[in-house]
């Protein structure tokens, strides 16, 4: 292998490394927004059982702080698990 090659490589090689950093800060941002406990992530958001709405007259937002009454979505620990799954594989591609 010659000089122009070994560069050639090297730059490919750096490049793979920083799109699977990227792939992992993608995931990482992900899960860690689905963690959050907000408005948009509770059962009871935008239906008539959302008391601060109902009981309160507040206005309350998909990114809105949680109340006491928060309960997660039944399809959100699902994703975490499987962004979780896929973050696992980007950090150790051998296994």
């Amino acid at each position: 292998m010659n000089q122009q090659e070994r560069i050639f490589d090297a730059i490919g090689k750096a490049a793979c490394l920083i799109i699977r950093q990227d792939k992992i800060n993608v995931k990482l941002k992900e899960i860690a927004n689905f963690k959050q406990k907000t408005c948009g992530h509770c059962s009871h958001w935008m239906k008539s059982s959302c008391k601060p709405e109902k009981e309160g007259k507040q206005f309350k937002s998909s990114s809105s702080l949680a109340c006491k009454d928060f309960n997660i979505v039944e399809y959100l620990p699902g994703l975490i698990a499987s962004r979780e799954a896929e973050l696992f594989h980007l950090t150790n591609p051998d296994e």
